[in-house]
């Protein structure tokens, strides 16, 4: 990630941005052989077979029944959608901003891909402590609250002539509270899961939180466009992160939101634990 975003910023100061792709495509191609190289591990027993509709209602279906009795459940699920939703407002313009604030794309490259990176793996793991010392949810709204103020920390940079230090505080303070809530976040969409569909349900609440970036972010530019302020678009940006906390709040007053250990169901053989 440090080689394909910092290492392609500097590249592009000095070479045509077809050459910038052709050589990361080669290095790409790299990995390719490394993989191919290397000795293919042990293939785990086959499961036992199944009809295929028992295979569909234990795999697909249960999962999604099972999260359907939380009591709460579709607060829970506009809450995992719309909690990153004021960091995903400043992570898809910050590079714009950063370029038509006048810095280059050294400066960019040193600041958001080497610095950021290094503090967002420190956030992560100060996240994780957090989380593990305060619980998932005052994790998140520790993590969330840190968001809104790094967000408004980037309407102060915004109103400041060029500054690379500044930048580089600013910057650097984001990438560690977007690394904190990565980590506290996935922590409250772990307990979120039963024990009995851990990937299954795993796997629809992560892509749920990627709604916003996936549908909302292509208003960030209109927004930016029509707002005519970079101080603006990011006070903005920091008030899209209040519903999320907010709707915390309630969650964690009315709503099941706790980890559930696997129930077994009855089949035709008698019990059996639900599938993992």
């Amino acid at each position: 990630m440090i080689v394909a975003g910092a290492g392609a910023l500097y590249a592009s100061t000095f070479l045509p941005w077809p050459v910038v792709y052709t050589v990361m495509a080669g290095l790409v191609a790299l990995g390719m052989v490394a993989v191919l190289a290397a000795p293919e591990p042990p293939r785990p027993p086959a499961p036992p077979r199944q009809r295929f509709d028992v295979w569909v209602q234990e795999a697909v279906v249960a999962p999604f029944t099972r999260f359907a009795t939380r009591r709460g459940w579709l607060a829970i699920l506009v809450f995992v959608a719309i909690y990153k939703l004021g960091d995903v407002y400043v992570n898809v313009m910050a590079t714009n901003f950063y370029l038509t604030e006048g810095y280059t794309k050294a400066e960019v490259a040193a600041v958001t891909k080497m610095l950021g990176m290094a503090c967002a793996i420190a956030g992560a793991v100060a996240g994780g402590t957090v989380a593990g010392r305060l619980g998932a949810v005052r994790g998140l709204f520790l993590c969330g609250g840190f968001m809104i103020v790094t967000n408004l920390m980037y309407a102060v940079l915004a109103s400041q002539p060029h500054n690379v230090g500044l930048l580089a505080g600013v910057v650097g303070l984001e990438f560690f509270a977007g690394g904190m809530s990565a980590a506290a976040f996935t922590a409250f969409l772990s307990r979120l899961c039963d024990a009995g569909f851990t990937a299954t349900q795993y796997a629809l609440l992560s892509s749920l939180a990627t709604l916003p970036l996936d549908i909302l972010s292509g208003g960030t530019g209109w927004l930016a466009d029509h707002l005519n302020s970079w101080p603006l678009y990011f006070a903005v940006s920091a008030a899209l992160g209040l519903p999320g906390l907010m709707l915390l709040g309630f969650l964690r007053r009315n709503a099941d939101i706790q980890h559930r250990p696997a129930e077994e169901a009855t089949g035709q053989d008698g019990p059996r634990p639900l599938p993992a």
